[in-house]
């Protein structure tokens, strides 16, 4: 988590899909690492009665549509790679 004002850059777990984010000090900070961290982060924040805002959760549904859909492409180009032509 950071302080307000403070730029957090978040990257996917294959380092694409760079990020750079600024947030309020009143919000959580953004949510990162594996899904199953990111489960584990979003239950703490929920448990610790945090204020989640609109923006917030849609900046974390943002990002985890970004890295999942780099993940998708890459399993694509993968699967494409082992094509025998």
């Amino acid at each position: 988590m950071g302080l307000g004002g403070t730029i957090i850059v978040a990257i996917s777990s294959q380092g694409m899909g760079c990020r750079m984010t600024e947030f309020d000090s009143s919000e959580p900070g953004d949510l990162s690492g594996t899904v199953d961290e990111r489960i584990a982060e979003l239950d703490s924040i929920a448990t610790t009665g945090q204020s989640m805002t609109e923006e917030w959760l849609r900046r974390q549904l943002d990002d985890a549509l970004s890295c999942w859909a780099s993940d998708a492409s890459l399993v694509v180009i993968g699967t494409e790679s082992r094509v025998d032509f």
